[in-house]
């Protein structure tokens, strides 16, 4: 179902450098394959790397990411979305057969011009929702993200590392407010097409106790943990900014209605694009 987006741009670069590939493929073996569904500052990359660190539960990585697809390619040859899985997977599964990602919601609408997601997973499929029930302090954390370009942290401090505070704009905050809502329903959305109901996971959990997270993973995977030793893998930190509570309280302060609105309707229907984009 090749298509015309983001990822196709990058194979048709390679087949005409390489021409096209042909014959029989033999897909990357693996027993199990698990998909994190994220949304953006809902603790992807924290949990990713912290789960990283047990060696049996692969380096679930936003590996299919559109944006920063020729430098994967570039390090996973394949002539198509199939071959690249199969690359990556090769090289981060487990030694019993495990291999997990994580993807966006508009990264896996582009990588669906390729294929459909449940036929690139090989082995038996597992999948888990990660986000954040507080939207507008998710929203505030992207944009104060996007303007600081500070995304994380990974000095080992015992703290969170403060962000130095960028200006508070309600035109951008809301543009990310809706940036979020949208991915929410089209990952609701793709969700019940496939007729899947993942194991749901959120930030606030991964900030209460993250390693429970891990564990609750783990036994929904059918891997034990038990006596399994951490390796070194190189830790995101949390950063916080002192402007986060009272930009929170601005906001919900002057969109009462919009923020009660969209707290009961999240994933149950599209939330047009408003506010004002930032320039990237």
């Amino acid at each position: 179902m090749a298509g015309e987006g983001k990822f196709r741009a990058y194979f048709n670069a390679l087949d005409a450098a390489h021409g096209v590939a042909s014959g029989p493929r033999e897909r990357v073996r693996l027993d199990k394959t698990y998909c994190i569904l994220i949304t953006p500052r809902s603790g992807s990359t924290w949990l990713a790397r912290r789960i990283a660190g047990v060696d049996v539960l692969s380096c679930p990585g936003e590996h299919f990411n559109a944006e920063l697809f020729g430098a994967t390619l570039k390090h996973n040859a394949g002539r198509d979305i199939y071959e690249v899985f199969d690359a990556i997977a090769a090289k981060n599964r487990t030694r019993q057969g495990l291999f997990g990602f994580e993807i966006s919601y508009f990264d896996l609408e582009e990588l669906e011009f390729e294929a459909r997601l449940l036929d690139l997973m090989v082995g038996e499929k597992f999948f888990f929702y990660l986000s954040r029930r507080n939207f507008v302090a998710q929203a505030i954390s992207l944009h104060t993200a996007v303007e600081s370009k500070i995304f994380h942290s990974f000095q080992p401090e015992d703290e969170p590392r403060k962000r130095s505070d960028v200006p508070y704009d309600d035109d951008k905050i809301m543009f990310w407010v809706s940036h979020i809502l949208q991915q929410e329903f089209g990952i609701h959305q793709w969700m019940t097409a496939n007729n899947l109901e993942p194991m749901r996971l959120h930030y606030e959990e991964l900030c209460a106790d993250i390693d429970a997270v891990i564990r609750k993973m783990a036994a929904h995977l059918g891997v034990d943990l038990q006596g399994i030793p951490a390796r070194p893998t190189a830790q995101t930190q949390r950063i916080t900014a002192d402007s986060a509570p009272d930009y929170e309280r601005r906001f919900r302060s002057s969109h009462e209605e919009f923020c009660r609105k969209w707290q009961a309707a999240r994933g149950t229907e599209p939330c047009p694009f408003t506010g004002v984009a930032p320039t990237l």
